[in-house]
């Protein structure tokens, strides 16, 4: 307790001797090298980071140079350790540098604990000269929300400082992400859309705007939301208007109006995907020819959400002409989700499924042939095909299919009866698959075996002698390369024992990180992704996120990424590579730690993908368009230069050939 006070009394007497004259050309004052880590305080702040020593940061937190006691303060926000709390909030108090005080509000925010909702809250009068810093509070405030919070952010007078009003909207925004919203926050976010504001304060209202679920907020805002797209000009800000609009359906001037959309044929492939699943909401009324349309349409992503948009729509009555239209899709996972639509309407259909049957044994492709499996799953004429698969295949994407379409199977209430009736046995066979593939040890069969096992509509742990198997595959799985199965069979094994699930404390063995290697990375040092589907230039963030631009950095030179695949797509989200199975499964034997910063995931922002914190391994993914969810919250490490278009066109199971380093470390 002592030793705790001494420090804050230094923090303070120090923080009070810091002159303004030293706080901006520190930020340059490093000398040589291609990036800021020729500088060795830096990399030795880095490494405290890395290591998630805060007590050895807090030394940075009293030096004189504001670089540092900056760098230290954004390594905080890394760590998120509590106990740094209070030595922040001074440091946003007193510390003459707005810079410093701003990343001592965004470190504090990143924490999200309740508790300091009301210390920020009152921090807000004491920083009117200083409206940058006054921005990232509110920001922090939203982070931090309860009711509390979020009702201050909505009446906060920002006396018209756009600077101050994008403050409020993205800590509304951030409140919504904590599931509290108001009408009151929506009364904000349309009047910035209506004014002639900033770009990014539009933008962050219009994302707002896309999460509002209570219709009641939007009730008789049909006519100025509408009016409010169609005098906008950027197409993601457009994107979120339209998603607004579905929370009003049914409402006929909503729905009328983006059946006009769709019908224009001038609508840019995003917003034909926000039009497509705003009306997907809309159940009372289905636009199948409209659809049928886009099947054929120019952009992958496109046909993939139209396809989505057939389940449970169509009428048994209507299933022999659309079949029909199904042989002219030639998009393998368009087709797929539109046949699985079918074979829903009427599972014992045995035209739709023996032509699924079909395309799944003319299919030369490994991952059409996995989604023709998953499509399958919708009845349970296939159940003896899937389990087939699951004890033949050698595939790790075979097997990560068939299992994932054994769950689906299984977990859908009807079929699954029916499959009863057929095989009174099938429980326990099931059960015994179940036990066989967490035995196997292979880590996707482990994910969804383990999840199937502890389903409490099934009681498959009755048919099985003892669950002592779970434990022993626990024991054997590698971490941190195991972990998203690991973790499943801790789910598994607390719930069959009737204990609560509690995680694990990350102690995984880190990549630990090479500072000679990373001071010789240049500043934009450009990565080549040569794709399928053509060349993706990346410009590396070493300055931001050293040790994950070192580790890929290493990898790329092992051809770690070589003749692998986009495993994952998500239209108008991201497109995700770099797994060495292919089938989102695959890991190290080592992890990243979570290097966070400030910045914004626009379009084209690369980032690490993530299990949880300090968990990040080799896997990344793309932004196809922004996405301020994960703002704080991944790992970024690079932005697309160029080649975005060709981003927008990627299909799970797209190869990537080459990942390479362009010019020489």
């Amino acid at each position: 307790m002592l030793q705790h006070f001494l420090r804050l009394l230094l923090l303070t007497l120090l923080l009070g001797s810091c002159t303004k004259a030293s706080s901006v050309k520190d930020y340059f004052s490093y000398q040589g090298g291609s990036n800021k880590f020729s500088d060795r305080n830096l990399q030795k702040i880095h490494s405290h980071k890395d290591r998630r020593e805060t007590d050895s940061l807090f030394y940075y937190l009293t030096h004189p140079k504001s670089l540092y006691r900056k760098e230290a303060v954004h390594a905080l926000a890394s760590i998120q350790d509590v106990k740094a709390e209070e030595s922040l909030f001074e440091i946003l108090r007193k510390d003459p540098d707005p810079e410093v005080r701003k990343a001592a509000a965004f470190a504090i925010g990143q924490m999200g604990r309740v508790p300091t909702e009301r210390q920020l809250i009152v921090m807000i009068p004491k920083l009117e000269e200083y409206p940058e810093v006054q921005k990232e509070v509110l920001e922090a405030i939203g982070k931090c929300a309860s009711s509390i919070g979020e009702d201050f952010l909505v009446r906060y007078a920002s006396a018209g400082n756009t600077q101050l009003d994008y403050g409020r909207m993205r800590g509304l925004y951030r409140a919504a992400l904590r599931g509290l919203m108001s009408e009151g926050g929506v009364n904000w976010a349309i009047r910035y859309l209506k004014e002639e504001v900033p770009y990014d304060l539009k933008l962050m209202s219009a994302y707002y705007l896309g999460r509002v679920k209570a219709k009641a907020w939007l009730q008789n805002k049909e006519t100025q939301l509408i009016r409010l797209y169609l005098q906008e000009t950027e197409d993601v800000i457009k994107s979120n208007i339209i998603t607004s609009m579905a929370s009003l359906l049914p409402n006929q001037k909503v729905s009328d109006f983006l059946l006009s959309q769709l019908k224009s044929g001038h609508l840019s492939d995003e917003l034909l995907i926000a039009c497509i699943r705003a009306l997907e909401v809309y159940k009372e009324e289905s636009y199948l020819e409209e659809m049928l349309s886009l099947l054929k349409g120019q952009n992958p992503n496109v046909e993939v959400v139209a396809a989505e948009y057939f389940q449970g729509r169509i009428d048994s009555s209507q299933l022999e002409s659309f079949l029909g239209y199904a042989k002219s899709i030639t998009n393998a996972r368009a087709k797929a989700l539109y046949l699985r639509a079918l074979l829903t309407t009427d599972p014992s259909n045995t035209q739709v499924n023996d032509y699924l049957l079909a395309i799944y044994q003319e299919s030369n492709n490994i991952y059409e042939q996995g989604m023709y499996l998953r499509a399958m799953a919708a009845s349970s004429l296939n159940y003896e095909l899937i389990v087939k698969v699951i004890k033949e295949t050698t595939n790790p994407i075979m097997l990560s299919a068939s299992m994932e379409s054994l769950v689906m199977l299984v977990n859908h209430s009807t079929q699954y009866k029916r499959l009863l009736k057929r095989r009174p046995d099938v429980e326990k066979e099931v059960a015994i698959l179940l036990k066989e593939a967490i035995e196997s040890r292979d880590i996707a069969a482990v994910y969804f075996a383990a999840r199937a096992l502890r389903n409490p509509k099934h009681k498959y742990y009755k048919h099985l002698e003892n669950t002592d198997f779970i434990r022993q595959v626990m024991e054997a799985l590698q971490l941190p390369r195991d972990v998203e199965a690991y973790l499943e069979l801790q789910k598994t094994w607390a719930s069959l024992k009737g204990e609560p699930f509690q995680a694990p404390v990350n102690e995984y063995k880190q990549n630990t990180i090479d500072w000679q290697y990373v001071a010789e990375i240049p500043k934009q040092q450009r990565v080549i992704i040569t794709t399928s589907k053509g060349e993706v230039e990346v410009t590396l963030l070493v300055d931001e996120a050293p040790g994950t631009v070192a580790n890929i950095c290493q990898l790329i030179e092992e051809q770690f990424f070589d003749n692998t695949v986009f495993h994952r797509v998500v239209p108008n989200f991201v497109v995700q590579g770099g797994c060495s199975r292919g089938d989102g499964f695959g890991s190290m034997d080592e992890t990243t730690r979570s290097e966070f910063t400030a910045h914004t995931f626009e379009t084209g922002t690369v980032g690490l993908a993530s299990v949880g914190k300090d968990a990040e391994s080799a896997q990344w993914f793309i932004t196809t368009m922004p996405a301020p969810h994960l703002d704080g919250r991944y790992t970024m490490f690079g932005q697309v230069s160029k080649g975005l278009e060709v981003v927008r066109m990627l299909e799970i199971g797209d190869v990537i050939y080459e990942v390479r380093l362009a010019g020489f470390l």
